[in-house]
């Protein structure tokens, strides 16, 4: 009987000594995870204190789940019927502060714009549509951004009276009428008539963009808005900038060509520059540049405005 509880107490110990570690790794595993959803929950905590209220962002996904995307504004407002009409949302990692009341909108757009006129850097938004962040669209409010700011309304408003806007307007009628009442898809033409009227409007009728130009800028154009969704997506998440997606390739692409029009236009211009003769607004830019901006701008900030 002795012998009987000596085996049954080194079974016992054999049982202990095979388990024992596996329940210790077990049992540290549970207590690291819980100590970093503590650590998580409280660093969010602290670091949202002072902003206001919304839902508790998971970790990478911040609030992406609570939004689909089909109608996210509608979630939006469901969001802040619950949160309020200023209420904060992540991002991924990107936190956003939702207005959700015209009234608040337009205190921060119109009443305090200077307040609310930063922006923050857009990875393939302002790399590539913003010509690498030197385009005023794509830049944080700054005493260069008001430079840029200036010197475009007055460009602008100089040379208003340069472009010939019925003319356009009747031509796209014309094009509209060709088609004998029949159905047809007018998104392209509405487009291409744009890129002939802001083309003339910027680099002069003699200097405007011929019909393959145009048809150029049209197609990078699509090729930005087809790539908005994949740059509000590495926005949120850094990572995805360095993986090489098809649509990030197509925007590169697009700022390529843009980029390539844009500045044999320019150089095009700047050759035949008379500060006396200011036939578009690309020649009040240069006039403007020239004389009042001194060392606040450089050469890509005019291109790409």
């Amino acid at each position: 009987m002795f012998d009987s509880k000596k085996e049954q107490f080194k079974s016992t110990s054999k049982i202990r000594t095979i388990y024992t570690p596996q329940y210790t790794m077990l049992a540290a595993v549970v207590a690291l995870l819980v100590f970093l959803a503590t650590v998580y929950v409280a660093s969010t905590i602290w670091e949202n204190r002072h902003l206001p209220p919304g839902p508790f962002p998971l970790p990478v996904l911040g609030n992406l789940l609570s939004i689909g995307q089909k109608m996210p504004y509608r979630d939006l407002a469901n969001l802040a019927k619950k949160y309020g009409k200023v209420f904060r949302f992540h991002m991924g990692s990107r936190k956003v502060i939702v207005l959700s009341s015209y009234e608040l909108a337009r205190e921060a757009l119109v009443t305090k714009a200077k307040d609310f006129a930063g922006r923050p850097p857009h990875r393939i938004f302002g790399r590539y549509f913003g010509r690498n962040y030197t385009n005023i669209s794509s830049q944080t409010f700054s005493q260069r951004w008001k430079v840029l700011h200036k010197l475009a309304v007055t460009a602008l408003r100089s040379t208003e009276d340069k472009v010939n806007f019925s003319l356009h307007i009747e031509e796209l009628c014309t094009k509209f009428r060709s088609y004998d009442g029949k159905p047809f898809y007018a998104h392209d033409d509405v487009f291409k008539s744009l890129g002939t009227c802001i083309s003339s409007m910027i680099f002069a009728q003699e200097h405007k963009l011929d019909e393959s130009e145009v048809d150029m800028l049209v197609e990078a154009v699509h090729g930005f808005r087809m790539s908005l969704g994949a740059a509000n997506l590495i926005d949120a998440f850094p990572i995805f900038e360095y993986i090489p997606f098809e649509v990030i390739k197509k925007a590169q692409h697009a700022g390529e060509v843009r980029d390539e029009i844009f500045e044999r236009k320019f150089r095009e211009h700047v050759a035949t520059f008379q500060k006396d003769n200011i036939r578009s607004v690309l020649d009040a830019m240069l006039r403007e540049f020239q004389e009042n901006c001194g060392d606040s701008l450089i050469e890509e900030n005019l291109i790409s405005r």
